[in-house]
């Protein structure tokens, strides 16, 4: 579901400033939070740990800048989010931050064990910027309904005004992987957008040359030419308002900020969320806001481990219409069957740029399908070839194809069904 708030979900001027803390060991979930908290106009802290979350907010309120709200991740090691909370609580500050748990489990065992640590409530991973906001304005005690734009007839006269201004640009989807460029050209394609594929930094660069276009969604990591290269000689070239947006696996500060050198005017973690997606499309092709579509009701579909395979990555992307979804999970499993295979391959070789390459690419496949386990296993392979861990290589690589197996199994009984479009 697009956000109905507004192109970049920004709150009623009150709230501006208010200040966040995220708590996550891992860089990257930290970062995307901090920016989407960001985006929103509130001023945000990070750290990466339970201890120094407590610190931290004892600090804040010490120096009169308390704390509005803490974003605790569930499991971190040490002390975890839960723990982190009630010694937030313990603190006994006369006016205490809410306290949101965000974890990529809804197991029952977290919900209660937050709900006894006095915590407001909780955020599913992936979160996206509507799921964020949403929590926000709920534990601040903002009223959406008073808000401009809010309410349902103004979500849907906002989300026609979204659809026709979006219609019929043109976009240029840089992106070497075939199961990423067809998902990416869905959720294009359903804005009313125009779509061309170009597979790696050097096809680009001939298109954009050629022909004119909107805004470019250019991969990062590329055969032939990668996305920084390619950026900087569309610049060379003359094309200094093009709107340039990377689409990377890696979101840590590092990695944006050399997209920014580049040229490029923003960036997109992968796998892509759609409303990250509409956002920053409306963003930087100037165009009204972005509002909620109507979105098709989610089918029956059968109880799968979402460790195994997690549906709400794929299926609001195809607004959950099984018709167009089943060509496209077979596309998938048959694609990373082919990608495993040429895994094993690739190690029996002995290559480890091939065998990074090819870890890459499955990894992206399986993310972006919501192959949640695959594309673990294929992250951490890709991380040993880099380190040049052999041993962990000869240690995972057996669990590869067992894991897409089970996979194929698990959506066996959703890709036969039939009737279900």
């Amino acid at each position: 579901m697009l956000p109905h708030h507004g192109a970049d979900l920004r709150t009623k001027a009150e709230l501006h400033g208010k200040r966040m803390l995220v708590v996550d060991d891992n860089e990257n979930a930290r970062m995307v939070l901090v920016d989407m908290l960001g985006s929103m106009r509130f001023e945000v802290e990070s750290v990466a740990s339970g201890p120094a979350a407590v610190a931290a907010v004892r600090d804040a309120a010490t120096s009169g800048r308390p704390f509005a709200i803490v974003f605790l991740d569930w499991q971190m090691p040490g002390m975890d989010g839960i723990e982190a909370g009630r010694q937030i609580k313990a603190l006994g500050l006369p006016a205490p931050p809410h306290l949101i748990m965000v974890s990529a489990y809804g197991r029952e065992e977290m919900q209660k064990g937050a709900e006894a640590a006095g915590f407001d409530d909780t955020l599913i991973k992936p979160v996206s910027p509507s799921m964020m906001f949403d929590v926000v304005m709920r534990v601040l005690g903002a009223e959406q309904d008073d808000m401009p734009g809010t309410g349902e007839a103004a979500g849907a006269v906002a989300a026609e005004a979204a659809v026709a201004a979006l219609k019929d640009r043109r976009v240029l989807l840089v992106e070497d992987n075939e199961f990423n460029q067809q998902v990416a050209s869905e959720m294009l394609a359903d804005m009313g957008m125009a779509v061309e594929v170009a597979e790696n930094g050097r096809v680009a660069i001939d298109k954009v040359a050629a022909g004119r276009y909107d805004i470019v969604l250019m991969d990062m990591q590329m055969p032939v030419m990668d996305g920084l290269t390619a950026t900087m000689e569309i610049r060379r070239n003359g094309h200094a308002d093009l709107p340039i947006v990377a689409m990377t696996a890696n979101a840590m500060q590092a990695d944006r900020d050399k997209c920014l050198a580049a040229g490029m005017n923003d960036h997109l973690a992968k796998p892509i969320d759609p409303d990250a997606l509409a956002a920053t499309l409306v963003k930087w092709t100037r165009s009204a806001p972005p509002a909620a579509p109507a979105a098709g009701g989610r089918p029956d579909l059968p109880e799968i481990d979402e460790d195994i395979f997690d549906f709400e990555r794929i299926g609001p992307i195809f607004k959950w219409n099984m018709a167009r979804m089943k060509p496209m999970l077979s596309g998938f499993l048959s694609d990373a069957a082919a990608k495993v295979a040429a895994l094993h391959d690739a190690v029996g070789g002995g290559d480890p740029i091939q065998v990074r390459q090819v870890a890459h690419g499955l990894k992206g496949t399986a993310n972006t399908a919501g192959a949640v386990r695959l594309g673990r296993m294929a992250a951490d392979i890709e991380t040993a070839a880099i380190a040049g861990q052999t041993k962990s290589i000869t240690r995972l690589l057996p669990l590869v194809a067992p894991t897409l197996a089970e996979l194929e199994s698990a959506l066996t009984p959703v890709l036969t069904e039939k009737g279900s479009a």
